[in-house]
């Protein structure tokens, strides 16, 4: 969900601690004892590590060593283990995706590094929060843009033959006939079905994972995307129903027609605040929701957030002012005449779609239905908020039979590794990354009760 004004953020610090000292050049944060904080550190650490490597920061790397580690490592320490390992391969561009795995038992991370020149896997295992084993090796920059072997894809209609017809894909494991379907449903924007942004396919990379565990996956082009100020009946008068949700129910549809007996919605952002109304659209169509960043206060409400963090000191008390009228406007709307409503905006958007939306509580519709739901997000997340957002789906649905929740702490708006000098803005998407394999496990899991 996107406000109309970004701007470049703030990168948080990260720090280490382990109750024991480290090297003086070391950042440092108190860890928590709880495992899932922990592994959540554990990512962080990680990243950071990687980052103050490529940029020659080895003293603060140290800091981030066990104790037993450092005399394993060659003359010149970590730097030069990082130089022997990585000196041929150019510019470091990304960590393209972090995978936790064990090692002999012990938790340990893959990180994929991507180089101007090649990539770099690189894992590391851990004693508590420290590094305690590094090791690399070389993998196929290429291995995560190709689909996987044993999965196919089908080229689909959604709307098939109507005004709005719109192509997909369903992609689909070979070797597996699987009863189970999910549809992706787009957030805000007009995008393509792999949701295209630079370097990475956001959805068509979560279509062949979760093909990888044996769900088929419906993506198609947003409706926004092919006919663009075409895609309503009455332009001035558009909708999310036009806009989402219609062609929403239209793939469900599909999917139950092709022979699916359990049929799932996976809504990201918008898709995700509109997936509790999609499924009671629905009527029966749909066995449950994910709502991925998702959102039970409004796209306004949420605007409003954006708005005023992107304010710089100066501009605080001015963006104030700005965010306190259009949310008077947000609350006056019910008295707005037809002609009002056609002709005026909040946060820039038509009064009438703005309306449209605020007549639907996604928080007390969820709490309506009687289907399994999950909601995940990404810690790093500033589009949709973790406490405000997030939070509030717990708070509404506490106590729901049914109702799942998961943050991911280092994980942006797309579910991938918050990372880089921009992260926190729109520019970090501009680094090449995929979906957190940790993120489609969690869904596939749920799916597959």
């Amino acid at each position: 969900m996107k406000g109309p004004v970004m701007r470049k953020g703030v990168m948080a610090a990260v720090a280490l601690a382990c109750i024991l000292a480290v090297s003086a050049a070391a950042a440092f944060m108190i860890l928590s004892e709880d495992e899932g904080d922990i592994a959540a550190d554990n990512e962080a650490v990680a990243v950071s590590l990687i980052y103050d490597l490529s940029g020659g920061e080895y003293g603060r790397a140290t800091g981030y060593l066990s104790v037993d580690m450092t005399p394993k490592l060659p003359a010149g320490g970590i730097g030069a283990l990082w130089e022997e390992q990585t000196g041929g391969l150019g510019d470091f561009q990304s960590v393209e995706r972090l995978d936790p795995v064990t090692e002999g038992g012990a938790a340990a991370l893959d990180l994929y590094c991507a180089f101007e020149g090649g990539g770099k896997k690189v894992r590391m295992a851990f004693d508590g929060c420290r590094v305690s084993g590094i090791s690399f090796e070389g993998y196929d920059q290429d291995i995560f843009d190709k689909i996987p072997d044993g999965l196919r894809e089908v080229d689909v209609k959604v709307n098939a033959g109507g005004k709005w017809e719109l192509s997909g894909k369903i992609t689909t494991n070979a070797a597996v006939r699987n009863d189970v379907a999910v549809i992706i449903v787009h957030g805000s924007g007009a995008h393509d079905m792999d949701l295209t942004l630079y370097e990475n396919k956001v959805y068509q990379d979560l279509s062949w994972r979760l093909a990888g565990y044996g769900i088929d996956v419906l993506r198609y082009d947003k409706r926004t995307y092919v006919y663009k100020s075409a895609s309503y009946v009455d332009p001035a008068r558009a909708t999310v129903v036009e806009e989402v949700m219609d062609d929403a129910v239209a793939a469900a549809e599909l999917m139950r027609g092709l022979g699916y007996e359990r049929v799932f919605l996976i809504g990201h952002s918008l898709g995700g605040l509109l997936a509790p109304a999609i499924v009671r659209e629905g009527g029966g169509l749909f066995n449950g929701f994910v709502s991925l960043a998702g959102s039970p206060r409004t796209l306004s409400e949420i605007q409003a957030d954006q708005v005023l963090a992107s304010a710089t000191p100066e501009e605080s008390l001015l963006f104030s002012i700005y965010v306190a009228m259009e949310l008077a406007k947000l609350g006056q709307l019910d008295e707005w005449t037809e002609p009002e409503l056609l002709s005026g905006t909040v946060f820039g958007y038509p009064a009438y779609y703005v309306k449209d939306m605020v007549s639907r509580d996604a928080g007390e519709i969820a709490l309506s239905l009687d289907v399994p739901m999950l909601f995940l997000q990404g810690g790093k997340d500033f589009q949709v908020y973790p406490d405000k957002d997030f939070g509030r789906w717990k708070e509404i649905l506490d106590g729901k039979e049914g109702a799942e929740f998961k943050l991911y702490s280092g994980l942006n708006h797309l579910f991938m590794v918050s990372q880089g000098p921009d992260a926190g803005t729109m520019d970090e998407y501009r680094l090449k990354g995929h979906v957190s394999p940790e993120v489609v496990r969690d869904i596939a899991e749920f799916l597959s009760r």
